[in-house]
């Protein structure tokens, strides 16, 4: 869990690991760029038509454990939304997308411990 963060962090409950997810997984599994990318609210309708409400944050945490686990493989997000490719150039776009903004949360992490020590 992160902190100040907890209930959109924390672990998924057996609801949202063995009802939602599998919905999540599956959904995904078929949004390829040349066929249909998801963005999150397009998601969270769709399970919402099915019976199942989700908030954003559960849902990003949902993303988060497929992706960990390896459910579905080269699953990418862009401001469109998430899709699956096997494009090299995209996964490799989108791997440095994610050392980027690590590299913007360290940054901040840094200034404020510098402003903390003042």
């Amino acid at each position: 869990m992160v902190t100040n963060f907890e209930h959109e962090t924390q672990e998924l409950n057996n609801y949202e690991f063995f009802t939602v997810l599998p919905y999540v997984e599956k959904w995904l599994e078929g949004a390829t760029i040349t066929r249909k990318i998801l963005s999150s609210n397009k998601i969270i309708t769709s399970l919402k038509a099915v019976g199942h409400k989700i908030d954003p944050a559960r849902l990003r945490k949902i993303i988060h454990n497929i992706r960990v686990i390896g459910k579905v493989k080269n699953l990418v997000a862009d401001s469109r939304g998430y899709y699956v490719t096997n494009d090299q150039e995209v996964l490799l776009k989108y791997i440095q997308s994610l050392q980027e903004r690590t590299d913007s949360i360290q940054e901040v992490r840094e200034a404020m411990m510098e402003q903390y020590k003042e």
